[in-house]
């Protein structure tokens, strides 16, 4: 007859608590063909959505310009415009470079560092080209000049 309690304390082969090594040989293939597939990709999409972050900027830069502009006609063309987030500097009919960024809501460059009429994308490597520049028409009657850059996006 044998001991109860020297089989309880042996580990049982089939009770599935070890690990095989063939366990561990599945297990790293399938983190390899993670780390060579998703990964990557990972990357592509990051940049994906840092370009979009940035030409929906530009259309908001630009959506913001014009609508400060139409302020500015129905006010009868004063210097500054007086607007709830700020005053906003008007040179030729649109926002100056330093104020354009008070035409903005937060939630629209949350994303983005602000000086000087330049946004850069926060996300990127300092120095790396991903933003949008804002200049002020140079002489009235023309437009304001909105630059995409998203080379290192």
């Amino acid at each position: 007859m044998s001991n109860p309690e020297s089989t309880a304390s042996r580990p049982n082969r089939r009770s599935g608590k070890r690990i095989a090594r063939i366990d561990v040989v599945i297990l790293v293939a399938c983190f390899s063909v993670l780390a060579t597939v998703a990964i990557p990709r990972q990357f592509e999409l990051a940049t994906e959505f840092r370009r979009a972050d940035v030409a929906s900027l530009a259309g908001s830069v630009n959506s913001a310009a014009q609508l400060a502009n139409a302020f500015w006609v129905a006010a009868e063309q004063p210097d500054v415009l007086q607007l709830t987030r700020g005053d906003v500097a008007i040179i030729n009919g649109f926002p100056s470079a330093a104020t354009v960024a008070w035409t903005l809501e937060s939630a629209e460059t949350a994303a983005f560092n602000f000086a000087g009429g330049r946004w850069q994308h926060r996300d990127t490597p300092f120095g790396e080209p991903c933003g949008v520049t804002y200049e002020p028409p140079a002489v009235p009657g023309k437009q304001p000049r909105i630059t995409l850059d998203q080379a290192g996006c």
